[in-house]
């Protein structure tokens, strides 16, 4: 199936709220006390959003958070991968602005580096985020330099 052709049966935002709350309510009814299944769904909390999560128990997940601005980025998302595009949509989300040039580096896949994560974050801390960033398979740089590239 072509980019194209998955682009016409895409559902549309509420269409996919209703179905990945449907698929959690029916999981939830057929297997009530079990902390393995695979469709949840969470209630609108303070910030008004409402999250999907599918987890295949291999390593396969997905989440979806839908809110009044983010689910329609969702889709512009897949339609417009830029790093502005994402700018766009991480400014909304951190209510702050945030540097495109380190966004194009990091969408290039380029290894972080403290002043990368500083232009991001300004209270980012390369150390503490080398967790979370080798979770997500970002290419790392091969050692330390003077900027703090992650290892």
């Amino acid at each position: 199936m072509s980019v194209p052709d998955v682009a016409r049966r895409l559902p549309t935002v509420s269409a996919l709220r209703d179905l990945r709350l449907a698929r959690a309510a029916v999981e939830a009814v057929l297997a009530p006390g079990d902390p393995f299944r695979r469709h949840g769904f969470g209630a609108r909390g303070a910030s008004g959003c409402e999250v999907a999560g599918t987890d295949d128990g291999t390593g396969d997940s997905s989440v979806i958070v839908f809110s009044a601005v983010g689910a329609n980025h969702l889709f512009d998302l897949l339609v417009d991968g830029t790093p502005e595009a994402f700018r766009d949509r991480a400014e909304a989300s951190c209510e702050r602005p945030v540097d495109v040039d380190a966004l194009r580096r990091l969408c290039a896949l380029r290894p972080p580096t403290a002043p990368m994560a500083g232009a991001l974050d300004p209270g980012a801390d390369l150390h503490r985020l080398r967790p979370a960033l080798a979770a997500t398979a970002c290419p790392q740089a091969a050692g330390p330099t003077a900027g703090g590239p992650l290892r």
